[in-house]
């Protein structure tokens, strides 16, 4: 199989968290290439799915719970007891910030948890613009790269609080 790859940055044996996975399905894609994944999403139908779609295609490294982000008040630090390492090496964070009240906190708290964040916002241009800001003050604009994948508005960037390392 061909390596999984974000711009320069491979997944290839990382440690995934997923938030606002949906159904799963970005994990479960690359199920097979990563050491572990973690899912969490506010429906609890859509994480059923998803770890019926992790069983059904024997993904036993994927994992799916049901977490309300914007009901944790900022302390995000639940998640963390979900995977079964201290810190994942990448967070996902796909068309979520538009949905969430708090999002300011979560993408601070991402900052802190993880050494790479993979973000797509498909918020109006506000929006946009205020997600942009922020994520060039947490990880320094030259950190942040547009991955060049812009479809119906959407934006796919990714952050680094690594120098150099994209």
């Amino acid at each position: 199989k061909a390596l999984v790859k974000v711009g320069n940055y491979s997944l290839r044996d990382k440690v995934v968290l997923d938030i606002g996975c949906n159904q799963g399905g970005c994990l479960v894609e690359i199920g097979d290439q990563i050491k572990f994944g973690i899912g969490v999403d506010v429906n609890p139908e859509l994480i059923n799915c998803a770890n019926r779609m992790a069983s059904h295609f024997h993904k036993r490294n994927l994992t799916f719970y049901t977490y309300d982000v914007d009901a944790q008040n900022g302390d995000f630090d639940t998640m963390l007891t979900f995977l079964p390492y201290k810190k994942p090496n990448i967070i996902f964070l796909l068309a979520v910030c538009q949905w969430i009240v708090n999002w300011k906190s979560l993408i601070t708290w991402c900052y802190h948890n993880s050494l790479h964040l993979l973000f797509e916002d498909n918020g109006n241009k506000q929006q946009q613009k205020e997600h942009q800001h922020l994520l060039d003050q947490l990880y320094g604009a030259e950190n942040v790269v547009d991955l060049r994948c812009r479809e119906n508005g959407r934006v796919l960037l990714l952050c680094s609080k690594m120098k150099k390392s994209l």
